[in-house]
């Protein structure tokens, strides 16, 4: 018997050897085929592994993800680049990827995110202009 929609839950995923664990609210309830769910809080690095495995699992799905999982990745090549001329090739592309996964952010109102994202942005220009050669370690993303 799925849970009824509107009703408060607490999830544990299990996905490869990881359990990710989340706090949603059940947005649909079809019995005999089950219940769709809202997450409404799940730690950062539960969402990037739920985001991770998605992309990897389903082209449909991936297609519609944030991209949040290549800034990510995009930010860190730049800040392990030392050739300024590749550098700056890699700052533009990061700076456009941030900038969609900031609107994706803004639209679904997911602040620690918009927060990441305005940081990594804040940084690139800072490297850019050669004020930034490394980001201090506890503000890396």
């Amino acid at each position: 018997m799925p849970l009824a929609a509107g009703s408060e839950i607490s999830i544990v995923l299990f996905i490869n050897n990881d359990k990710l664990w989340a706090d949603g609210m059940v947005i649909s309830s079809h019995s005999g085929a089950g219940i769709g769910i809202e997450f409404t809080h799940m730690d950062r690095q539960y969402r990037n592994w739920l985001e991770e495995f998605v992309r990897c699992t389903d082209p449909v799905l991936a297609a519609s993800t944030p991209a949040s999982l290549d800034w990510i990745t995009l930010y860190q090549t730049v800040l392990k680049e030392t050739d300024p001329q590749k550098r700056h090739a890699q700052i533009e592309e990061a700076e456009r990827v941030i900038k969609q996964a900031l609107r994706s952010a803004v639209k679904e109102a997911d602040s620690d995110l918009r927060r990441s994202l305005s940081d990594a942005l804040h940084y690139l220009k800072l490297i850019q202009a050669g004020q930034v050669i490394q980001v201090p370690v506890s503000e890396s993303v």
